[in-house]
């Protein structure tokens, strides 16, 4: 995956490569498939992609090197993704594979956000008292009885 950003907009170009196992189902079937996606916020027909198929993981791997080399140019920063399928584990069936969120690119002097702190709140003796980080304040619940006169 590669990203550009360009008049405060992000691009984002990626290559998918897969075996897809059908050929052993039925012969029509391509053994690999290899996927292009070209997307751009600002261009008129924003989502672009390109689908190949391969009869073996050499040509493949031929075809998506050439679609980087053909569409990869000055500007472009390579994503890497911490996250690696697990080779372990290939039955459909299993479920002890565990599902990772993908990685997020994050530069150098870039902090996250503190998650926001709700306020706490306590209901003493009819009265409720709503602390927050930085000052204390306390309602009166309305009295049901002297609302409804």
């Amino acid at each position: 995956m590669y990203t550009k950003i360009t008049k405060g907009v992000t691009a984002v170009r990626k290559l998918l490569l897969w075996k897809t196992n059908k050929d052993s189902v039925e012969p029509a079937f391509p053994v690999f498939v290899v996927h292009w996606t070209d997307y751009s916020p600002s261009r008129k027909d924003p989502l672009k992609r390109e689908v190949r198929t391969a009869s073996s993981e050499e040509v493949a791997m031929q075809i998506g090197d050439d679609m980087i080399a053909a569409n990869i140019k000055k500007g472009w920063e390579p994503i890497e993704s911490e996250a690696q399928p697990d080779a372990a584990s290939t039955d459909p069936d299993d479920d002890s594979t565990t599902h990772q969120q993908p990685a997020t690119s994050k530069k150098v002097g870039d902090k996250k956000a503190a998650p926001k702190k709700k306020a706490a709140t306590k209901t003493v003796s009819g009265k409720k008292k709503v602390t927050t980080k930085k000052k204390t304040a306390t309602k009166k619940k309305k009295d049901e009885d002297g609302a409804s006169d």
